[in-house]
């Protein structure tokens, strides 16, 4: 948490330029890196601070417990992955550490194996976010394709550029939102995070009700300020795919409040009321350009 409140210095002092550090990996092709903005500090603060609130509940909470190795590795895996993921310069490294988010939360959420019933919620959440999976992996294919390059800077500045096909695009940014309504739990793939309740209190109320489900909301705003280096490419955008985040989330925060208001397990309740509200975050970012361009 210290650490990553020391990157506000950085982003407040910077006027708003995005700072990237990278060094080779793969053959030289690929960099692995860091790319620091405003969008991946606010995360990142958000993501260490529940940590610590959720490893100091944890001493608590699971003592006594069998498997508390287990339990500690997957969760202090859980929450460097979730770092890794806002904080990634490429989209490569960032799907990576998107893949290991959803296998530690499958393997949190079966913690307690020898249920069935935790078995049987790790595999529905594991399968139905697998589908989101597919979609940004393919928009990452098919950027990779466009740009010959997994960079966010390089395919910033080749959409800046004009480098790209306008219709191309508008199938990749749908792609990108399959990802965010699987991973963040919007319609019509929001049942999984009710499922998600059966692993140990602590993992579902700060990780899958707090800052995995944000995974989704980032890889949006995300993909938006890289949409937004061509005016261009926002106004193609704006007849479809904005009206369908804004109301993918309007529908969402309904169907999750009435939800919320029925069930009668306060651990269900706790999850429709996190699907809720982050239907309301993704309303907002439908609603990001409503009528206007802007040159971010």
């Amino acid at each position: 948490t210290v650490i990553a409140l020391s990157l506000v210095p950085t982003v407040w002092l910077g006027n708003g330029e995005a700072v990237q550090y990278s060094i080779p990996w793969i053959s030289g092709f690929v960099e692995a890196g860091v790319y620091i903005d405003s969008l991946s500090v606010l995360f990142t603060c958000l993501v260490a601070f529940f940590a610590l609130i959720l490893a100091v509940y944890s001493q608590g909470y699971m003592k006594g417990e069998e498997g508390l190795t287990r339990y500690y590795y997957l969760l202090l895996l859980f929450i460097g992955s979730m770092i890794g993921l806002v904080i990634s310069d490429n989209l490569l490294q960032m799907f990576i550490f998107w893949e290991m988010v959803g296998l530690c939360s499958y393997a949190l959420i079966s913690f307690w194996y020898k249920k069935p019933e935790s078995i049987h919620s790790g595999v529905k959440v594991f399968l139905m976010t697998r589908i989101g999976d597919i979609c940004l992996l393919a928009a990452i294919g098919m950027l990779f394709f466009t740009f010959n390059t997994f960079s966010f800077k390089e395919v910033i500045a080749g959409i800046g550029a004009g480098g790209f096909n306008t219709g191309y695009m508008v199938v990749v940014a749908f792609l990108v939102l399959g990802g965010a309504i699987a991973k963040s739990a919007q319609f019509p793939l929001f049942t999984w995070l009710y499922s998600a309740m059966e692993a140990p209190t602590s993992v579902s109320a700060l990780l899958h009700a707090a800052t995995m489900v944000k995974a989704g909301i980032y890889l949006l705003s995300r993909f938006i300020l890289i949409f937004a280096a061509a005016p261009a490419l926002i106004e193609a955008l704006m007849p479809a795919w904005f009206p369908t985040i804004a109301w993918v989330g309007v529908i969402t925060a309904f169907i999750g409040a009435t939800l919320a208001l029925m069930t009668t397990d306060i651990k269900g309740v706790l999850a429709y009321s996190t699907v809720s509200q982050i239907g309301f975050m993704m309303a907002g970012l439908g609603t990001a350009f409503s009528g206007h361009v802007v040159d971010v």
